[in-house]
């Protein structure tokens, strides 16, 4: 009997010890903020890219307090030529400020065009 109340007593302070303590880490995840800096599309066709909707690249990058921050939107066309050694057909990357994304965006229309008539 008597050790069986000693086991019992080992395993409860076992078990009161190990357990986590909620309030510190909620705060830490509390502190914890990401800010996104680089978006890259990966697409089978140039014809995909002119479906990207451009109200949801700028939400993305709402969170981000800096707005002299450096982004970077990248975007790159698969090969679909299976003997070729090359990766992506076409790909490039635009980097603007934060404070200047609808300006960056532009630039990245402009040469999705230019990639159409290619």
């Amino acid at each position: 009997m008597k050790k069986i109340i000693t086991i019992l007593l080992i395993s409860l302070s076992s078990i009161i010890y190990s357990q986590e303590d909620n309030t510190t880490t909620a705060e830490i995840e509390e502190s914890y903020i990401t800010t996104l800096t680089t978006l890259v599309f990966t697409v089978d066709s140039i014809k995909e890219l002119k479906n990207i909707n451009w109200d949801d690249v700028k939400e993305i990058f709402n969170e981000n307090t800096d707005k002299e921050e450096k982004v970077i939107l990248g975007f790159k066309v698969k090969n679909n030529k299976k003997d070729s050694s090359l990766k992506y057909k076409h790909s490039f990357q635009v980097e603007g400020k934060l404070s200047d994304l609808n300006e960056t965006i532009k630039v990245v229309k402009k040469t999705i065009k230019i990639l159409e008539n290619l």
